[in-house]
């Protein structure tokens, strides 16, 4: 069922403050958000893409159990690459056909 636009205009304006803040408040965002440190190789671009990854996932749900289940015998790097490919509506790097 879908979400009532008002929802889905939440959600977005979340999205739109999290592109928004800057390095400082992103770690902390991060931190409240996953309860650790940013991993420090992460960029803010990647940071503000994780989080707003988390903000979805709380309101629509996570990856759809084939993909899951597609993706189990690939590294955590087979699901980092799915995670950001659907973020951004892009083809993932890694399939379980070429982990």
């Amino acid at each position: 069922m879908p979400r009532p636009a008002s929802d889905r205009e939440a959600i977005e304006a979340e999205i739109a403050n999290v592109r928004s803040l800057g390095l400082d408040e992103l770690h902390t965002l991060w931190r409240l958000t996953f309860r650790s440190a940013p991993p420090a190789a992460f960029t803010k671009d990647l940071m503000a893409r994780f989080l707003c990854w988390d903000i979805q996932e709380q309101a629509f749900g996570g990856l759809d159990p084939e993909i899951l289940f597609a993706n189990e015998p690939c590294s955590s790097t087979a699901s980092i690459s799915l995670m950001l490919a659907a973020a951004e509506g892009c083809p993932p790097l890694f399939t379980s056909n070429n982990c």
